[in-house]
């Protein structure tokens, strides 16, 4: 039976973990704050009014007794409960729920009385913890008369939950009519006054008083009173800190998920299993074995599975800990607490010696109660939205005492887990003769087949765990072999199409056949048409052909995007060279670089004039040649052409930064070529008619897919003018004033003209396919661009230069999750997740992308003088099973992904700290060092700032300038040093002034410990940068005397906790005349993060300077972000 110890444990173990004990004659913060804000400050004699009526249980009783001082543990439990009730007032209520369903002859005087002794037994349960001066308080009054209720079903749709926590019941029993013979019985109670345990105690009472009531009519009371809760005589234990919890404890999420949306919830979602009793019999049999309990064995395997999903080698699972001491057992109130159960795996280890360790682990953590001063003691993060210290539980179902009316059959209804304050809560059922129970999972982190595959993964891997126990942690399996297989053959796209034999050049040449006179090419001076393109470029072929020797080599060119580049493309690739685009803007390293690394046969450009810095360099430093596209000798009689390419030579060259920062050439052939342009034309509905705003940068390689896709189809490409390629508004004008069917860009940039089209609604009319890539694309961006362009088709590719620009796609429909997924292998690839030992790794396990592919390169270029280049990337694949297809390569791509439980893929970060910037994959290591060469520079660390959507916008970098340094003069010096390095790189880059790098023993950056970047963008500096900042400092001195404050400092860290955070920002009310939310200050715990809030909620009110003064203003600035 599914109780209510399961259905109801969420949130109140919330309480007892995210509150730590008070100490006795502390001051208490503002009353009835609700929706996580701050109301008026209350007199210190405030009281609540009074309710209406209330009820006795007898005439005769004496009066409520005094209310007791409650011992530490269950003042901690209250408090937090009370801190939850303000922090989350609108999730579903903190309420405990049993129902029934009544069938027969129900007497509802009798019940009311029942109920009434009851609640006069127990004084929890008339306990009432109205708000005074800020904090809570605790009443024992009489038994309120609404708290019990009859009411008729078809006009009520549910029962009340139990009441407010200033004036109560907080607990309740309602009798619902359905027909005079069927009822069904509500019992509910606030977690502030009673636990499962406590429950199942009510129900028995309930069921023993009703019986006497239908016996007797006497008034008296029919139940002997017993001693307040508060003199339970609970199990308290050393008051050291667990060791099982004492570090590394994860606070994130154990398992991955999609970015945490907007407004975070804690509804959960809830899987029931069974196992089968052959599972059962196994498990039994490994707990006699090794003498522990069944719980022991399903935990230990509980936490492997939750390191796999989560990379972390420690994992700390919590369970449920009952607080009543012996001889108490059936006492009432909120007495139970947690039971932190972690400790570090090795993947050598074998399930046998993890088993023993978990088990020695609950063991310790048994001498280490009450959880609240482990809390204090470790003193992990607060966020506002899951338990500190543990991300799942594991509980198991006690049996509770059934609901028995003399006269009518009962049966207790299921109930289910409606909100859930962790990742995952497994609850396993009494164990019979089969393993069952349920698994509830945060519906903002996981969908329900999610939940689904990770029963599964945990059956299995406990399948195989009981069946050889000496098995080595990282070799039990999460999925079986079979489904492993399927999955690598459902990835391989290797022998979707046949390898194309024919050269882009040759497809254009059919389409000049077919369609001599549709455009080719349009530009703002000329446009070609098909036939003078292949005319042109033959031409252009014939005399570099005859003059230069260009066959089998490379030519660079420098031109900018436009009929001129197009000719000449084709025409290098006609005469058997390949070619390399360059951008004509970049005279900094990087091009130099790529120059001096490809060694080109020759470097040809616009025109010769001496102006231009990187031909001179190349002329006269690299002794190359230069030549001017617009004055090259045409021959004047047909020459004689070479035969057209070979698929299996090389058609261009491109360039990525790599994660060192050196760029590295990536030489792909022309099968490669051809089969990407055809397929991004098959998929983008090219044809005669058809036109492609070509908008990526000359220097990526998507610029030549797009090129190519469009004239091999017989389409026209259309080059976006750089007047209008960054301006939003120009541009959405320009593509329909171009007619535009097809559109490639960045999400960053689809966001901008999202922006732009939700304010005018002017939609290019004959748009029909956006693909988006190079970037991760978020769900709500794409769900706006599925708004604003409904006749388009929208695509997200996802793929390395290595593997010709794309290797997966996934056709974008309405998203309703965080992360909009990659998709699936594009034809002629196999994109796989794999683990550190090249297995494929389970669905929902986050594993190194890598993708398989005849078309992915064997290598880097060499570099200038014979520079190694780095073949690590192309390591096969050791694991798996060969692909489909023949000759196969292999990159790994360094990014991190996961193959979902619904099949497809999503991409989730970098490796290693490699981020993408502006287009550009980068290393922050390299960026460090960059910066590092500056003579000025003693120390620096580089941190990326994350946007809304999951990409990162900015780097910031952190900087400790050697004495005397100028800081503004360094701040221009180190933005032109990146400049030369990475180029626009630069432009996004702010830079921060720190007094010291913080380091690890091992002499790394502590990366955990550097100020959050986002403050740097958001203007927001260290202490004593505004008048805000020292407000917000000066009230965390008053609260928090003995710790040193500075601009980073977090509060939790600081010796703060969750009630002294509600002293505090009823100070901030108070200090600045604002509604400040308890949410806000607990995700952003440093002053700087706190001031941040403060300037938002007097935004919101009218004043966006705080009083009038500018948190800038007049101030000594500590950081910089001038952007160039």
């Amino acid at each position: 039976m599914r109780s209510a110890l399961r259905s109801s444990w969420a949130l109140r173990a919330t309480a007892r973990i995210s509150a730590d004990a008070i100490p006795r004659g502390w001051p208490r913060p503002p009353p009835g704050a609700r929706a996580g804000r701050l109301p008026p400050r209350t007199s210190r004699d405030a009281r609540p009014p009074a309710p209406a009526e209330t009820c006795c249980v007898t005439t005769d009783a004496p009066p409520p007794p005094p209310t007791p001082e409650l011992t530490p543990d269950v003042a901690a439990v209250q408090d937090g409960v009370w801190f939850l009730d303000q922090l989350h007032p609108d999730a579903r209520p903190l309420t405990l729920r049993r129902s029934y369903w009544v069938d027969g002859d129900l007497d509802a005087d009798a019940l009311r009385a029942a109920w009434y002794a009851v609640l006069g037994r127990h004084a929890a349960l008339r306990t009432t913890m109205p708000t005074v001066d800020g904090l809570p308080t605790r009443r024992i009054g009489p038994a309120r008369a609404d708290a019990f209720a009859v009411l008729d079903i078809r006009a009520v749709p549910a029962p009340a939950p139990s009441g407010d926590l200033d004036v109560g019941p907080l607990a309740r029993l309602t009798v619902l009519r359905v027909t005079p013979r069927h009822h069904r019985v509500v019992l509910t109670a606030h977690q502030a006054v009673a636990d499962p345990a406590s429950m199942s105690v009510v129900a028995a009472e309930l069921s023993t008083a009703y019986s006497d009531a239908i016996r007797s009519a006497a008034t008296a009371p029919l139940l002997s009173r017993c001693d307040p809760f508060s003199d339970t005589a609970l199990h308290v234990a050393s008051t050291a800190p667990c060791p099982a919890a004492s570090g590394g404890a994860p606070y994130d999420g154990v398992i991955p998920a999609d970015p945490p949306p907007t407004q975070s919830s804690m509804t959960a979602e809830e899987v029931i299993f069974d196992w089968g009793p052959q599972t059962q019999s196994a498990v039994q049999a490994l707990a006699r074995a090794e003498g522990v309990a069944v719980t022991t064995i399903v935990l230990a395997a509980f936490q492997v599975v939750l390191a796999r999903h989560s990379g972390d080698d420690e994992v700390i699972v919590a369970l449920p800990h009952d607080l009543r001491g012996p001889g108490r057992e059936r006492a009432v109130g909120p007495l139970s607490t947690l039971l932190p159960v972690g400790g570090r795996l090795t993947d050598d280890a074998t399930f046998r010696a993890h088993l023993r360790r978990v088990a020695r682990c609950r063991r310790d953590a048994e001498r280490h109660l009450p959880f609240p001063r482990v809390v204090r003691a470790v003193n992990p993060p607060r966020p506002p939205d899951r338990l500190p210290l543990c991300d799942a539980v594991l509980a198991t179902d006690g049996q509770p005492a059934p609901l028995r009316l003399a006269g009518a059959t009962v049966r207790e209804l299921p109930s289910r887990v409606w909100v859930l304050p962790v990742d995952l809560l497994l609850t396993l059922a009494p164990i019979t003769t089969t393993l069952a129970g349920t698994l509830a999972v945060r519906a903002d982190r996981m969908a329900r087949r999610g939940a689904e595959g990770v029963l599964a993964h945990l059956r299995t891997l406990l399948n195989a765990a009981v069946r050889d126990p000496d098995l080595a942690l990282a070799d039990l399996p999460l999925e079986a072999p079979r489904q492993l297989a399927v999955a690598v053959r459902a990835a391989d796209a290797t022998t979707v199409a046949p390898p194309p034999d024919r050269a882009v050049t040759a497809l254009i040449g059919d389409c000049a056949r077919r369609f001599p006179e549709a455009i080719a090419v349009r530009g703002e001076e000329e446009s070609l048409t098909y036939a003078d393109l292949v005319a042109r470029a033959s031409d252009l072929a014939a005399w570099l052909a005859a003059r230069i020797p260009v066959a089998g080599r490379a030519v660079a060119l420098r031109l900018p995007m436009g009929p001129a580049l197009v000719v000449a493309s084709l025409a290098v690739l006609r005469a058997g060279g390949h070619v390399s685009w360059l951008s004509p803007g970049d005279v900094g390293d990087r091009a130099r670089t790529v120059l001096a690394d490809l060694r080109p046969a020759a470097l040809l450009i616009a025109d010769d004039r001496a102006e231009d810095q990187m031909a001179r360099w190349y002329r006269s430093d690299q002794c190359g040649l230069v030549l001017s596209v617009d004055t090259v000798a045409r021959p004047v009689a047909p020459a004689p052409l070479p035969p057209e390419p070979a698929a299996g030579t090389a058609a261009y060259v491109a360039f990525t930064s790599g994660s060192t920062g050196r760029p590295k050439g990536i030489v792909q052939t022309h099968a490669a070529l051809t089969q990407f342009a055809t397929w991004l034309a098959h998929t983008g509905d090219l044809r005669p008619g058809a036109r492609v705003a070509q908008w990526a940068a000359v220097e990526h390689d998507p610029a030549l897919c797009e090129v190519f896709a469009a004239l091999v189809s017989g389409a026209t490409l259309v080059p976006v003018p750089s007047r209008v390629r960054v301006h939003p508004e120009r541009f959405l004008r320009w593509l329909d004033r171009e007619r535009v069917t097809m559109l490639q860009t960045v999400p960053s940039f689809a966001r901008e003209l999202a922006t732009v089209l939700e304010q005018d609604g002017d939609v290019p009319a004959r748009l029909t396919h956006l693909f988006l890539m190079g970037e991760s694309l978020a769900a709500d961006l794409a769900n706006r661009l599925h708004r604003a362009l409904t006749g388009s088709r929208l695509w997200n590719l996802y793929g390395p230069t290595e593997t010709v620009a794309a290797s997966a796609y996934e056709i974008v429909g309405p998203v309703s999750g965080e992360r909009v997924p990659i998709g699936r292998s594009i034809p002629g690839r196999q994109v796989l997740v794999v683990d550190g030992r090249d297995r494929l790794c389970p669905a929902g396990v986050t594993g190194e992308i890598v993708v398989r592919s005849p078309y992915a390169v064997p290598r880097y270029l060499t570099g200038a003088a014979g520079r190694r280049s780095d073949d690590a990337p192309f390591r096969p694949l050791r694991g798996l099973p060969p692909a489909a297809a023949p000759s196969v390569g292999c990159y790994r791509t360094g990014d991190l992904g996961r193959r979902r439980f619904d099949g497809e893929l999503e991409h989730v970060g970098r490796r290693d700290h490699q981020v993408k910037l502006a287009g550009h994959r980068l290393e922050l290591a390299a960026v460090e060092a960059a910066l590092a060469e500056h003579g000025l520079v003693a120390d620096c660390a580089v941190s990326p700032v994350i946007d809304p959507d999951g990409l990162v916008s900015w780097l910031v970098a952190f900087v400790v300038p050697r004495d005397g340094a100028d800081w503004p003069a360094l701040v221009a010096s180190l933005r032109a040093h990146l400049r030369r390095r990475y180029g626009p790189v630069s432009h996004r880059t702010a830079f921060a002034l720190l007094d010291r790098i913080p380091r690890n023993v091992g002499g790394k950056v502590d990366r955990a410990r550097l100020p959050d970047p986002r403050a740097v963008i958001d203007g927001v500096g260290g202490a004593g940068h505004g008048l805000i900042e020292d407000a917000v400092g000066r009230i965390w001195s008053e609260l928090l005397p003995a710790a040193r404050i500075d601009g980073w400092c977090d509060f939790f860290a600081a010796g703060g906790h969750s009630l002294l955070l509600v002293r505090l920002a009823h100070r901030l009310a108070e200090r600045f005349g604002i509604d400040v939310s308890l949410g806000d200050l607990m995700a952003a715990p440093t002053v700087a993060g706190m001031a941040a809030v403060v300037r938002v909620a007097t935004a919101e009110n009218g004043d966006p300077t705080a009083d009038g003064v500018s948190g800038a203003a007049g101030q000594p600035r500590r950081w910089e972000d001038e952007h160039g």
